[in-house]
């Protein structure tokens, strides 16, 4: 499955020397955090601002490469709401240097003081507030309004927001049995790369 890709693996060292290198006004916040969980939420911004590519959440099966899902977009999200009105951080892409991370990465900065509230402070609560401020946007279609759905933020940048149904997101959390009639289908819907389980151990780390 996407074997021309490379993987790469990032531990907490890793993460602090590429931060403390290229993103050190960002340090001081990233290393405020008591939790494993806000840590691993900023770093997925600052891996993708600095090298580009696709960040998908452990619990995130793949069905097929993800190639043509992202091809013609500088930015690829995920909704998961049927309304649009919410984005998730578990399934992210963008070229390298996009500035949207910026945005993410200021934002999670204003809301250090907030950092017991993980999805609010450096969860997909980030993403979307990012996403909506960062532009004016512009798109559409059914079951997510113009504000989060298709095309838009800027001139020159061609960022694409996939609605829930869609690229990774076939069910949202609260439909359990939709997610485990396709979970246990023999045939993979063509119009998903793959498929994001809800499995939730950000949950048991947090409150472990």
């Amino acid at each position: 499955m996407m074997s021309d890709w490379r993987y790469r693996f990032w531990d907490l060292e890793a993460a602090v020397l590429l931060i403390k290198e290229h993103y050190s006004w960002f340090l001081p916040t990233f290393e405020s955090y008591d939790s494993v969980v806000a840590k691993g939420d900023a770093l997925r911004p600052v891996i993708l601002h600095a090298f580009g590519g696709l960040y998908l959440d452990l619990d995130v099966e793949c069905y097929r490469p993800a190639d043509r899902f992202l091809a013609g977009h500088d930015l690829v999200l995920q909704a998961e709401e049927s309304n649009g009105n919410a984005l998730i951080n578990a399934v992210m892409a963008s070229t390298a240097r996009h500035p949207f991370w910026l945005r993410v990465l200021e934002l999670m900065k204003e809301r250090v003081g907030s950092a017991h509230n993980v999805l609010y402070a450096t969860g997909p609560q980030v993403v979307s507030e990012a996403y909506k401020t960062h532009g004016k946007l512009s798109g559409g279609g059914s079951g997510v309004p113009v504000s989060l759905r298709g095309h838009g933020m800027q001139k020159k940048l061609t960022p694409h927001v996939y609605g829930l149904g869609e690229f990774y997101l076939p069910c949202n959390w609260l439909s359990q049995d939709l997610c485990a009639q396709v979970g246990n289908a023999e045939t993979k819907p063509a119009h998903l790369a793959g498929f994001h389980h809800w499995a939730g151990s950000w949950k048991i780390i947090q409150v472990g």
